[in-house]
């Protein structure tokens, strides 16, 4: 028995597929969102080096960095920038590992 597919119905299947793919790409995307967010990436370390005059605890105030934070949700340059803002600081290299 042959069945003869009309071009109503073709359409329809290719329109089936289309939302299919779709919402798994807009699945995929929540899904990504959700895990960079989520607390598998938190900032658990924080290391301040190559300073004489002031108290790591007074740089680590100054990033304005806590552990527990998203490092995606870290703007590099601004922390840079804060810590630049003390006299006593001369260069800064913020990175994360």
């Amino acid at each position: 028995m042959t069945r003869v597919v009309t071009r109503k119905e073709n359409e329809s299947h290719k329109r089936s597929k289309l939302l299919q793919a779709l919402l798994f790409v807009m699945l995929l995307l929540v899904a990504v969102y959700f895990f960079l967010n989520s607390a598998f990436f938190t900032v658990d370390q924080i290391i301040v080096n190559g300073i004489d005059q002031m108290a790591p605890q007074t740089v680590l105030d100054l990033s304005g960095i806590t552990k527990g934070m998203n490092p995606f949700k870290i703007d590099i340059n601004q922390v840079e920038k804060k810590i630049e803002l003390s006299a006593m600081v001369a260069k800064v290299e913020v990175r994360l590992m």
